[in-house]
């Protein structure tokens, strides 16, 4: 039986712009999964149930400064993985985390916010 699926959605504050795909698993709908094109949200679904990594599109301050950057990784909580990319860069004292909010308050003490990170499948090469 399959861990995750897609369920179709109409939001009233997405003002009628058409339907939203959402990945669930048996918990419920996973939050940083939702794309408004289906094909993105079935190619998503096929590389979770077949345990590939997704293209992180990855967005982020430091200091007030903007930083983006693109990665392939497995899908996880923002902050876990800022924290995978960035930890080398903190202080030996907020290295090592293992829980994400012990991960997310290290990256807040050290200047990191407005972490926002969009999961797609990862291109095929040509």
């Amino acid at each position: 039986m399959s861990k995750y699926r897609i369920e179709e959605s109409r939001p009233d504050w997405y003002k009628g712009l058409g339907p939203l795909y959402q990945i669930h698993d048996e918990t419920g709908p996973i939050r940083h999964l939702r794309w408004d094109y289906e094909p993105t949200a079935i190619a998503v679904l096929d590389d979770l149930e077949n345990g590939r990594a997704l293209l992180a599109d990855i967005n982020y301050k430091l200091n007030g400064t903007s930083h983006k950057s693109e990665a392939p990784a497995h899908f996880a909580e923002n902050e876990d993985v800022i924290y995978f990319f960035e930890e080398d860069k903190l202080p030996t004292s907020d290295r090592g985390l293992t829980t994400t909010e012990e991960k997310r308050a290290a990256l807040l003490k050290n200047g990191y916010s407005e972490i926002v990170i969009h999961w797609e499948s990862v291109p095929p090469f040509e």
